[in-house]
Order: structure tokens, then C-alpha cells, then sequence
């Protein structure tokens, strides 16, 4: 089945508005070096 990217992020954002979003928080190496090495 193929997604339908569209109405997704449309639910997405409906969900947003509703209160009903996630927040997500990420932390982000500051070595260039150490995030190259994870991508590999």
C-alpha cells in the first residue's frame, strides 16, 4: 500500500492544533568529527 504523504501531514498538523502533538527533544553532538563517524 503506498503512503499518502499529504493527508499525513495534514493529520499531523490537525493533531498539532488539537494540543494532541509530541515534543521531542534531541541532542546533538557539537563534534563535527564524532557525527560523521555516527552517519557512517
Amino acid at each position: 500500500m503506498k503512503r499518502d504523504i499529504g493527508r499525513e501531514l495534514l493529520k499531523s498538523i490537525e493533531a498539532i492544533k488539537n494540543g494532541k502533538g509530541k515534543r521531542v527533544t534531541v541532542n546533538v553532538p557539537t563534534d563535527e568529527k564524532l557525527i560523521r563517524k555516527k552517519m557512517d
